[in-house]
């Protein structure tokens, strides 16, 4: 598991200094580890988003069209279970 730098409340909650653009990636972690996700979901449906919370756990999560937030620490954005063809993700980080 990947160490968590954001485990300590006081910079988990301090806004990110800059974004990073993702691609889904079954096999490796996210470098540098994100606090939260921005998502645009381009196409005119849900889609699904899997990753890997902070505490290790794989999430499968519907974004509706348009902007999202995923207001939680993600160490992966996994490509199997994530519709990457219609989500543009960032990722937010110090």
């Amino acid at each position: 598991m990947v160490d968590n730098r954001y485990r300590n409340y006081e910079r988990r909650s301090a806004p990110g200094q800059g974004l990073v653009l993702i691609t889904p990636n079954d096999d490796d972690d996210l470098d540098p580890l994100v606090k939260s996700l921005i998502v645009f979901n381009v196409s005119g449906t849900n889609q699904q988003i899997t990753l890997i919370d902070g505490l290790g756990v794989t999430n499968t999560l519907t974004r509706p069209p348009g902007l999202s937030h995923v207001p939680s620490v993600v160490t992966r954005v996994l490509e199997t279970g994530t519709d990457g063809a219609n989500l543009e993700i960032h990722g937010v980080i110090d």
